[in-house]
């Protein structure tokens, strides 16, 4: 009797708690105009989701817009308020969006990696379309500590982010170089992807 009674106790116990942490799923679009995209996700301590990714915003201008014969023109013209820009959410468990946040760069951008830090920060990394990496520190906010760029004269992209216990990181990526035909295949090789790693410490310095 006393073990009947006491697995009873522990099932009800069990079940509260359960029914008391028990979260319902849900599916959820979010997106403006245009494109957006959710690159990478991560829990929050407080349980909450929080993703990372880019949006596309295209302004619309009221004002009369010049012709152009001249496609690249054109691309030019737009240049400074079109375009791909690094985005990060927060879902809180009923999958409200609690926090919604963009930054605008002077290149197109994008967020490419999240993660958590002892503080409820966040540590995110991507990268420009010019060929740059990005690294920054946020608050629990999405307030940057820091936000730094890094790369070398190639084109290089940022693919992971994996965090170390002193609280820095290192980069994996991919750095892409042209190949000068008249340099000897053997000295520069065929100007394809090369390996890109960067360790950077918790200020987001390179070390």
């Amino acid at each position: 009797m006393k073990l009947l009674f006491l697995s009873l106790f522990l099932f009800s116990s069990l079940y509260s708690a359960i029914s008391e942490f028990k979260q319902d799923d849900y599916q959820i679009l979010i997106g403006d105009n245009f494109d957006d995209e959710a690159l990478d996700i991560v829990e929050d301590y407080d349980y909450n989701i929080s993703a990372i990714g880019y949006t596309q915003d295209y302004k619309t201008d009221t004002k009369a817009s010049p012709s152009y014969t001249n496609a690249f023109d054109y691309l030019s013209s737009v240049q400074s308020n079109k375009g791909e820009q690094l985005r990060i959410l927060k879902l809180n468990l009923n999958a409200e969006i609690i926090n919604d946040k963009s930054f605008i760069l002077k290149n197109y951008n994008r967020g490419s990696n999240i993660l958590k830090t002892v503080h409820n920060g966040y540590l995110i990394g991507g990268y420009t379309h010019a060929g740059q990496m990005i690294i920054s520190s946020l608050d629990t906010q999405a307030k940057p500590h820091y936000l730094r760029q890094y790369g070398t004269s190639n084109f290089d992209q940022l693919h992971s982010l994996i965090p170390l216990q002193d609280g820095g990181a290192v980069a994996i990526g991919t750095s892409q170089t042209s190949r000068n035909s008249h340099d000897d295949i053997f000295v520069q090789g065929l100007g394809r992807s090369d390996v890109y790693l960067v360790k950077f410490n918790p200020n987001g310095q390179v070390r």
